[in-house]
């Protein structure tokens, strides 16, 4: 079972393998890294190899990036970029999760065969988007419906009550619908490119 801090070689089908973290540079932690993404967000398990598949790292003087980030004379801004890096990665893994968790439709969404998983996780990124986009959409519409009643409503209280509006109310009930129907049509132009994509 993976345990924080391993790094095993492991043998996998490349199309369900996440991508490296591109933001390591030099040495630390960008195995820790992909392995621990491997084991929490998309729940490899691991097995040791045990009928005569093995393989191991010669011995070797330590590498200038590991002098950098480990060694005696170790850069303090490395170590803290490396950390701060690792720290970020296990917070946007932990979010990761929580989606998946909260949203079960989103662990449904296989990856497709030609497809690798980092690219998988980015189709259904771009589903959530475009859910977000519609939701948004209809809220909008919702609020104009719900102007367009409450200016009704208004209209016909002061038609009731023989009460003429004052041209600075009548104003105010103008500039509230038209601002709220320029946002729902701002919002549907930034809808437009995420369908069209």
């Amino acid at each position: 079972e993976y345990e924080m801090g391993f790094e095993p070689y492991v043998i996998c089908r490349r199309v369900e393998v996440p991508q490296y973290d591109a933001r390591f540079r030099g040495y630390g932690l960008n195995k820790v890294v992909h392995l621990l993404r491997m084991a929490t967000v998309f729940d490899f398990k691991f097995k040791v190899a045990t009928t005569g598949h093995f393989v191991a790292a010669m011995e070797h003087e330590a590498s200038v990036d590991y002098l950098k980030t480990y060694g005696p004379a170790r850069d303090p801004l490395q170590v803290a970029r490396i950390q701060a890096l690792f720290d970020m990665a296990r917070e946007e893994m932990d979010v990761e999760i929580a989606m998946t968790a909260h949203m079960p439709e989103l662990s449904m969404i296989t990856s497709c065969p030609n497809l690798s998983a980092s690219a998988t996780r980015d189709v259904i990124v771009v589903r959530l988007a475009i859910m977000v986009s519609l939701i948004r959409h209809a809220v909008c519409f919702v609020l104009v419906a719900a102007m367009e009643v409450s200016r009704v409503q208004s209209e016909r209280w002061l038609r009731r009550h023989h009460v003429r509006p004052s041209s600075f109310a009548k104003a105010i009930l103008d500039c509230q619908d038209d601002s709220l129907i320029a946002d729902t049509r701002e919002s549907q132009h930034q809808l437009q490119p995420v369908l069209r994509g």
